[in-house]
């Protein structure tokens, strides 16, 4: 924070430091009743600290700011799932969609162990801003898809089935946590009881805007037909 409120040259004055400490020393006295209480240095810090998050706008952008900062971080130590070794091969398996983004490593990883639970016949792929929540963009989430479909629209159900408990031992390998959104409620069902855990959510809904147009479908089904997988670790 303070790095931020210097690059915007407001970090704070000597004049307001010595403020925001004879403030937090007079809400001490009168919390004390004791007219001579003074803060010690970490009371002090405590006090400038407070000052700096009411100049950079708040905890609320605080906030935002130490999350953003924590994805660039990540963002550094992405793989590029295009990749290849020294043999021309792809470094990270060859079941990535072409535009896909890179991942965080231990992502592109589990692609791996997936490819080994469950063979190649599957695609996977990534794009900026990624996922939902405290998931979006940080290269945790994957679409997945696999080519055997029913008449109405949705992937075979036994392939299904096969290919989420490839997911879960894939994650089990590598030690994530993982949720897919898919909407064949079979699937879930039979999929959820096998594992004793929901993993596998259906959601479904579309964000209209103000003049009543489809600006995004959330829709997991043959509209839009994939495994929308976020893993946690």
């Amino acid at each position: 924070m303070r790095a931020r409120l210097a690059a915007r040259n407001k970090s704070l004055t000597e004049a307001e430091r010595n403020r925001a400490i004879s403030r937090a020393e007079s809400a001490l006295r009168r919390r004390t009743r004791d007219p001579n209480a003074t803060l010690d240095a970490a009371g002090q810090e405590q006090a400038i600290v407070a000052a700096e998050v009411r100049k950079f706008g708040g905890q609320r952008a605080v906030g935002a700011a130490v999350r953003a900062e924590a994805i660039e971080i990540e963002e550094r130590g992405w793989v590029d799932v295009h990749e290849r070794d020294a043999n021309g091969r792809p470094a990270w398996g060859p079941v990535w969609n072409a535009r896909s983004l890179g991942v965080m490593p231990m992502t592109a990883v589990f692609v791996l162990w997936l490819i080994d639970q469950y063979g190649t016949g599957f695609t996977a792929s990534n794009y900026a801003g990624h996922g939902g929540g405290s998931f979006s963009g940080r290269g945790r989430s994957l679409d997945l898809t696999i080519p055997q479909r029913r008449s109405d629209g949705f992937f075979d159900a036994t392939q299904a089935i096969s290919f989420a408990l490839a997911i879960d031992r894939a994650a089990t390998a590598i030690g994530a946590e993982w949720r897919v959104l898919y909407d064949d409620f079979s699937v879930a069902r039979a999929v959820n009881e096998r594992l004793g855990q929901r993993r596998i959510v259906e959601v479904a809904n579309t964000t209209r805007n103000r003049a009543g147009d489809v600006t995004n479908i959330n829709w997991h089904g043959p509209l839009v037909n994939h495994f929308h997988l976020d893993l946690g670790f």
